[in-house]
């Protein structure tokens, strides 16, 4: 989206179909490995290759997403799908909330915190008593919106994408939601 068609307003829907998502997903991957790599020195050994596991990965636990008590939400300017982020039951009493994306062009516009806010009310209203989520040190503008909202760094929690790869470079964080 040029610059000059960049608009304030925005449209924040659940999704069903992953489909529609998934070229934006693939942004995403690609810009976190392109950075973990230039950042952290994380060996991916072939880049595409782990590009492809991580978008499988998501793939197979999107029904996780797309189902209650999950939740899969995408914000739209002129259509056009700019952002994403998703809450899924870790077990009954936690949530976690993974995939929280902004397309570059859409940053600014409040997008990241509104998902984030809705996927906070969601997961109260499914009674989660805790949310989590894990997220890379340059991902910045993200930290300060976990952090404004409450969210405090953890240890690695069990379920994690890198939990067990020892992989730098990565913040682990949680809500309480019963506070």
């Amino acid at each position: 989206m040029p610059q000059a068609e960049r608009v304030t307003a925005f449209q924040l829907e659940p999704v069903t179909e992953l489909t529609p998502l998934e070229p934006m997903l693939d942004r995403y991957v690609r810009m976190v490995v392109e950075r973990m790599a230039a950042d952290n020195g994380v060996d991916f050994g072939d880049p595409e290759e782990a590009v492809r596991h991580h978008n499988a990965l998501f793939r197979n636990e999107s029904p996780s997403f797309l189902t209650p008590p999950g939740m899969l939400l995408a914000a739209h300017i002129s259509g056009k799908p700019v952002g994403v982020g998703g809450l899924k039951a870790a077990d009954a009493r936690r949530g976690e909330i993974k995939r929280m994306y902004v397309e570059p062009v859409a940053r600014g516009l409040g997008i990241g915190r509104a998902i984030l806010q809705r996927l906070l009310d969601a997961a109260r209203s499914e009674k989660f008593d805790v949310v989590r989520l894990e997220t890379a040190t340059f991902m910045t503008e993200a930290l300060t919106i976990y952090r404004s909202v409450g969210f405090t760094e953890v240890e690695p929690f069990a379920g994690s994408e890198t939990a067990t790869t020892g992989m730098k470079g990565i913040v682990f964080l949680e809500l309480n939601l019963r506070t």
